[in-house]
């Protein structure tokens, strides 16, 4: 196997031509995320469906980064254009690079929370109050025929969320499994740091981020950063395949007693607005 000499410039963002939105949350839209020689090494090394065993509801598989803990060395070595690429999304210049491109349109959202420093794992500062410690979790993910994910903003441990779309060659507009990025009917969903999910009829269209080749989308965690994948209408034996990437809370700390007294909180503050959505909330916070 020929393996390519692949740089931070290939992944940072600051040297692509990113049109950010900023309203009702900022996200963006990006198509030819990395050069097409990479993009053609990660498509190649892209995990086989036989491999990507765990299942999600509504029938998505994927495997994510704490999958592989006891055996990333063996994994990567089968896989070493994605352990290059993944080596700089976990670096603290890629860190740093989304939180510049982020934090002026952040305010809005997390108010003096915005003004605090990124670090990336393992950093060992004490964050409070002026840094905040951010870990990358990453997953594959394959979604079959007929399979969705419903409108929901993520979890409140998260800051920014990428979709990088490596759909297989033989992927057609026509299967759709484009993300949807969407407005609740009602405002008063519109807040929703919880992570509730809402049936499709309840929101409606504000860009349609189509799955295509090397397109990669981002949007910030906010109490609003609705988004969605309808049904895929893909046929039998084929999948709609992501790379997923996220900056966040270390892991470490997602489940300490300041955490969790956050999120019930916001689970208690908010949930009286999904009360009539019960088979679709029987998990916030996923």
């Amino acid at each position: 196997m020929t393996i390519m000499e692949i740089t931070a410039d290939d992944i940072l963002l600051s040297g692509k031509n990113v049109a950010l939105q900023h309203e009702p949350f900022p996200y963006f839209e990006l198509d030819n995320f990395v050069p097409q020689e990479l993009y053609n090494k990660l498509q190649e090394e892209f995990p086989p469906t036989e491999e990507i065993t765990k299942v999600f509801t509504d029938h998505k598989k994927f495997i994510n980064s704490r999958d592989i803990e006891d055996y990333r060395e063996d994994f990567f070595a089968e896989r070493p254009h994605w352990k290059a690429v993944i080596e700089i999304l976990e670096s603290q210049e890629f860190a740093s690079d989304v939180e510049k491109m982020l934090r002026p349109h952040l305010f809005h959202h997390r108010y003096l929370g915005a003004l605090r420093k990124w670090c990336a794992y393992p950093d060992p500062a004490n964050p409070w109050p002026f840094k905040r410690r951010t870990q990358i979790g990453y997953e594959w993910s394959a979604m079959p025929p007929g399979s969705l994910v419903n409108p929901h903003t993520d979890k409140c441990s998260k800051m920014a969320t990428f979709v990088w779309h490596i759909p297989e060659r033989n992927w057609k507009p026509e299967f759709r499994g484009g993300t949807h990025f969407v407005t609740p009917k009602n405002a008063k969903y519109n807040a929703n740091w919880s992570n509730f999910k809402l049936p499709f009829d309840e929101v409606e269209p504000l860009h349609i981020s189509d799955a295509k080749q090397n397109r990669l989308i981002m949007f910030a965690k906010t109490a609003n950063s609705w988004h969605a994948v309808p049904p895929i209408e893909c046929p039998e034996g084929v999948w709609r395949r992501v790379f997923i990437f996220n900056i966040g809370m270390p892991f470490e700390d997602r489940s300490s007693f300041t955490q969790r007294a956050f999120e019930s909180y916001y689970r208690r503050t908010e949930g009286w607005r999904y009360k009539d959505f019960p088979e679709i909330n029987h998990k916030p916070g996923m």
